[in-house]
């Protein structure tokens, strides 16, 4: 292999210093993408069906897609490919009304859950024992415990300055890319 480097047009990225690094290095594979050419939008708020795009994009996750159970993916939408294959991976469930909820921000325990289970279908395996340890721990759902202490033992997801991890808070484009990025840097 030989390191290309390629020029990243995303004039924006600076407003979040801390992930410039990450987003570029994405950007760079076409993992993630702008939202025109020049615009990335770092502190906007992460879909559902954008970041399982990313998720799929970054695995190079592949399945024949087939089997649509959500009422609102719809047929050629740009999202679609990615979240079929994530339903028939294993990587995501949806929503007990039948929709996946593909314009619902992703909040931050999803986004850990949805990261967790897309390791496990891509046969990579990240020691889930121990628990939680953010100031905020009791605050994590159920369903979503196991995923972020996985994520956190590991070093993928570190949480907030304030030593919380905010799992129903909304992510934006920038922890996003950031949570990525360490887990393609891990692997």
């Amino acid at each position: 292999y030989v390191a290309i480097p390629v020029e990243i047009s995303l004039k924006d990225i600076y407003e979040a210093t801390w992930a410039t690094d990450s987003i570029e290095a994405l950007a760079a594979r076409e993992i993630v993408k702008g939202v025109s050419a020049d615009s990335f939008l770092p502190m906007k708020e992460v879909t559902r069906a954008e970041f399982v795009q990313m998720i799929v994009e970054a695995f190079d996750l592949k399945s024949e897609a087939v089997t649509n159970p959500f009422s609102d993916v719809e047929e050629g939408a740009w999202y679609q490919k990615a979240v079929l294959t994530a339903y028939e991976l294993g990587i995501v469930k949806g929503k007990p009304d039948g929709t996946f909820g593909v314009n619902e921000k992703i909040t931050r325990q999803d986004m850990a859950v949805i990261t967790y289970s897309a390791l496990k279908a891509a046969g990579i395996n990240i020691n889930a024992s121990g628990t939680v340890s953010f100031a905020d721990g009791i605050t994590i759902s159920e369903y979503a415990k196991e995923a972020v202490a996985a994520m956190q033992k590991a070093g993928i997801i570190n949480g907030m300055p304030d030593g919380t991890f905010a799992p129903k808070d909304t992510a934006n484009r920038a922890q996003a890319a950031v949570i990525l990025a360490k887990l393609l840097e891990e692997l």
